[in-house]
């Protein structure tokens, strides 16, 4: 954990032990790094800097922007494991999953199966 603050990553030293240093001024809430403020400041001002070239909608955020354009591509990177259906995001899949199990663990299993 150590290495973190030796080789300058401080953030993820802040990630790994919970602690959330950088405050929000306007709703006090707490973030374990600054660009993680900044997203969220944008709630407050509304400012959304990420634009659409297709449709023209605003987004707080590259990651924001980049899942909203599947919307126009068609793009579905989320496959299921136990049914040809896929999904343009990873919820949308942890959703469709529980189609096919009542059971919770096996449920957990599925997707830890996908994301790890």
């Amino acid at each position: 954990m150590f290495n973190y603050i030796k080789h300058g990553n401080i953030n993820k030293f802040f990630v790994l032990l919970g602690e959330r240093p950088y405050i929000c001024n306007v709703c006090g809430k707490g973030f374990p790094d600054p660009s993680r403020l900044t997203v969220h400041s944008r709630s407050h001002s509304g400012e959304k800097p990420y634009v659409c070239n297709t449709c023209g909608r605003g987004c707080v955020s590259s990651s924001q922007l980049k899942k909203h354009m599947r919307i126009h591509t068609g793009e579905k990177p989320y496959q299921c494991h136990l049914c040809p259906k896929a999904f343009p995001r990873s919820e949308d899949l942890r959703i469709h999953v529980k189609t096919h199990t009542g059971n919770k663990w096996q449920r957990w299993t599925v997707i830890c199966l996908r994301t790890c």
